[in-house]
């Protein structure tokens, strides 16, 4: 469609984007299936392409070179339009691989509980509320796995909590930042 029209919308993601999004417009081919079919939360610029109303901006695009990398196409556009759509922190490149984007499978932990899909964040209790939303990476119940306890002993591993927010860190030492609310590791205290 790009290659025909020679126009796209760029539509920049909030860190708050549910993970339904990834799914419907990242998972599938649109040459599989209209992605935004049942979908209202979208809405047209001047040129007639649609972005996602949920975005932190967009921007209106007009292809001025493409080239064909064998799996894919390369474009080389200028920006006609841009609005600013929202306040909320853009998704960046990083941020999508730390926290969206699914990790590598990790070594079971002797922990009852459940596990975000996404992230790897682990929610210790027997009941995960409904509304519960991963503090990490944002996604909702719907996204977590139910874990057991392993038979095996857990290896004590040091942990540090954020004196602001109270997330819980694993390790020899604490982070260099808190995912959750970004303080320096200065505002880490060891839990006993």
């Amino acid at each position: 469609m790009i290659l025909r029209t020679g126009r796209f919308n760029v539509s920049v993601l909030t860190e708050a984007e549910p993970a339904d999004t990834f799914r419907r417009f990242g998972m599938q081919s649109g040459r599989d299936a209209d992605k935004f079919d049942g979908f209202d939360g979208s809405d047209c610029l001047g040129n007639g392409i649609r972005y996602l109303k949920s975005a932190a901006a967009v921007f209106a695009c007009r292809v001025t070179s493409s080239r064909d990398l064998g799996s894919h196409t390369l474009f080389i556009a200028e920006v006609e339009d841009a609005l600013s759509l929202s306040d909320a922190a853009p998704m960046t490149y990083a941020y999508y691989q730390a926290k969206v984007k699914s990790a590598p499978a990790q070594a079971k932990k002797a922990v009852r509980g459940w596990r975000c899909k996404v992230c790897g964040y682990v929610y210790e209790g027997d009941e995960l509320p409904a509304d519960f939303e991963c503090p990490l990476c944002h996604h909702g119940a719907e996204d977590f796995e139910r874990i057991e306890a392993d038979s095996e002993p857990e290896k004590k591993t040091k942990k540090w909590k954020c004196i602001i927010c109270g997330y819980v860190h694993e390790g020899d030492e604490p982070p260099e930042q808190c995912p959750v609310c970004h303080v320096p590791s200065d505002h880490f205290e060891p839990v006993e």
